[in-house]
Formats: C-alpha cells, structure tokens, sequence
C-alpha cells in the first residue's frame, strides 16, 4: 500500500474526524506489526497507525492509557478499538 493509497475505508474513517479533508498522507513506517502514516487536512495534522496482522489490541491500550495517564501520551484524536486504528496528534520533534 502506498502513502497515496490509503484504502477507501480508512481514508474514509480519517475524513470522519475532526481533521476533515485529507491533503497530504505520508507514508513514515511500512513495518510487518504496523503502518504509520503522518497526514494534513484542513482541520490540522496528526499521526495514523493501523496494525499488522496481531496487532489491534494496541488501539485499546492506547485508550486506557488515555484515560489514565492523559498528561503523558499524545493527545488521541480518533481511536477504532475494533480495527485498531489511531489518530494522535502531534505531540513535539520526531525522533529518528
């Protein structure tokens, strides 16, 4: 899958947040666990990851961590728990 070519249900799921239309999806990490991408809209920027097979109980870590420990992870802008899909919003520099 390519940065571009997002499917259409995640493409579809990340316009129904708060960022709205996509402008530009970047590809960051093609791993065999996960996919990150970074993405631009109209209402802002934020991280996408979506897990490789094995992969989808992080979504729902990430949503207890939330709840728990707000003030320590990047802010959550849309989880899926089912697919588990995240949208985080940036959150400082990017480490590489």
């Amino acid at each position: 899958m390519s940065a571009t070519n997002l499917d259409s249900a995640m493409r579809a799921w990340l316009e129904g947040s708060d960022l709205g239309e996509l402008h530009t999806i970047e590809l960051l990490r093609d791993r065999p666990w996960s996919r990150v991408w970074y993405v631009t809209s109209v209402g802002g920027a934020g991280y996408f990851k979506a897990p490789g097979l094995g992969g989808r109980q992080e979504a729902p870590l990430l949503g207890w961590l939330a709840g728990c420990f707000a003030d320590h992870i990047p802010p959550i802008i849309r989880l899926d728990e089912a697919r588990g899909w995240s949208l985080t919003a940036p959150a400082g520099t990017l480490l590489r």
